[in-house]
């Protein structure tokens, strides 16, 4: 695959990636609005945040695999630089992913303490 190819396969994978990261942060917002009521609704959202998540990371292992190809195309006095802006939005969206992965433990019913824990901030944030 020449340049410009990788390229257009890396700006594919990365709008992918960016809508995935936008499903995780609306499933973030949507669980903290919905920690103060009835568990069945926590019990949805939170499978809703797992399935985001798990979509999320089929994108990212795409969008690191687009990378990659652009990688092998490039000109060694390239690399440096693309992996710098690559990395500055790969941080950003890992970002969003840690936050998941906190607040899924947050939930987790066998830590009732981080799950109380959970339950208070939302509350005080309200």
């Amino acid at each position: 695959m020449d340049k410009a190819a990788s390229k257009k396969v890396r700006a594919a994978a990365k709008s992918w990636l960016t809508r995935a990261d936008t499903a995780l942060k609306s499933a973030l917002n949507t669980m903290t609005n919905v920690m103060t009521t009835v568990p069945s609704a926590i019990a949805m959202e939170k499978k809703k945040m797992e399935i985001a998540l798990r979509e999320f990371d089929v994108r990212l292992n795409a969008y690191d695999a687009a990378q990659h190809q652009v990688e092998l195309v490039l000109e060694e006095d390239e690399i440096e630089a693309d992996i710098v802006t690559v990395g500055v939005y790969r941080d950003g969206v890992m970002d969003t992913r840690v936050q998941v992965e906190l607040a899924l433990e947050r939930m987790n019913p066998q830590n009732p303490s981080l799950c109380d824990d959970a339950l208070s901030s939302a509350s005080r944030s309200s």
